[in-house]
């Protein structure tokens, strides 16, 4: 089991982010300077793929944007995160992207159960993919624990 908001799933490789100062987050921003195509993955010192590679999603290009993953956590995380639809206007290109974002950061047990929302479709467990950004931590835990017993057992 991850730990709730110290622990993550690399985008790019598939392997756990042992805490918030091992990853990154990668995104690009448009012509407007709005961020979109977010990305969680490891610190290239902590890649897996080091040291030929890396996890890093947008090696190369002016539109690329990579902030400490430490920075996105805890309370400070939540003001920073803040900064991208705060007042002066949106300042990324899909809320719902970034609102999937926000959830891998601030919300305990999301990051885990996320990778299970497939499997509570298919067994009605949810009804859709909006009752995913219903749900509590609560409901995220179990749904963990569900789907990894479930797993344990086959």
């Amino acid at each position: 089991m991850l730990k709730p908001l110290r622990q993550w799933i690399c985008d790019t490789c598939g392997e756990v982010i042992e805490s918030p100062a091992d990853g990154w987050v990668g995104f690009l921003k448009d012509e407007d300077l709005k961020a979109h195509d977010f990305k969680i993955v490891h610190h290239v010192m902590f890649s897996p793929r080091s040291p030929s590679g890396n996890c890093y999603p947008y090696n190369n290009g002016a539109n690329r944007v990579s902030i400490r993953l430490k920075w996105l956590t805890g309370d400070t995380g939540i003001a920073y995160l803040f900064h991208f639809i705060d007042s002066h206007g949106v300042k990324v290109v899909d809320i719902q992207e970034f609102g999937e974002l926000m959830r891998r950061l601030v919300i305990p047990y999301y990051e885990e159960a996320r990778e299970y929302f497939g499997c509570a479709l298919e067994d009605s467990y949810f009804h859709d993919h909006t009752d995913f950004t219903k749900s509590s931590p609560n409901d995220f835990r179990k749904i963990i624990y569900k789907y990894t017993t479930q797993t344990i057992t086959l």
